[in-house]
C-alpha cells in the first residue's frame, strides 16, 4: 500500500478477504455512499492493494445512512454504523462469500 500523508481527516481502513480461497482480493474498487438528512448522496471510492487493503477519507458532515461496498459480483454491501450523524473512523473488514468471486468493471480508467 502506498504511503498516506496525514491530511487531519478521518480514515477508513479496511482488508478484502475472499473466504473460500482465504486470501485477500487486490484491485478491487470498494466506494463508500453516504446519504445526507436531504437526501443529497455523498460518494468515496479507492481500490484494494495487493494485499487487499484499503484506506479512504470519510465524508465530513451528518448523515443518515452509509453503506459500504466492494465492486464484486455476489458481494452484499454492508451498512455501516454512525456515530450519532457521522461517520466514524476505524477499520472494517469485508468478506467475499462465494467460491470464486468476480470483479464487476471498474470505474477507474
Amino acid at each position: 500500500m502506498s504511503e498516506l500523508v496525514p491530511t487531519g481527516k478521518e480514515m477508513l481502513d479496511g482488508k478484502l478477504i475472499d473466504v473460500a480461497r482465504q486470501s485477500w482480493l487486490s484491485d478491487v474498487e470498494i466506494t463508500l455512499t453516504a446519504k445526507r438528512a436531504d437526501d443529497e448522496l455523498v460518494t468515496e471510492s479507492t481500490h484494494t492493494d495487493a494485499d487487499g487493503m484499503f484506506s479512504m477519507v470519510l465524508p465530513d458532515g451528518e448523515f443518515v445512512a452509509a453503506r459500504l461496498t466492494a465492486n464484486l459480483i455476489g458481494f452484499s454491501p454492508i451498512d455501516l454504523v454512525l456515530d450519532g450523524n457521522r461517520l466514524d473512523a476505524g477499520e472494517v473488514t469485508l468478506f467475499a462469500n462465494e467460491s470464486s468471486p468476480s470483479k464487476l468493471p471498474s470505474s477507474r480508467g
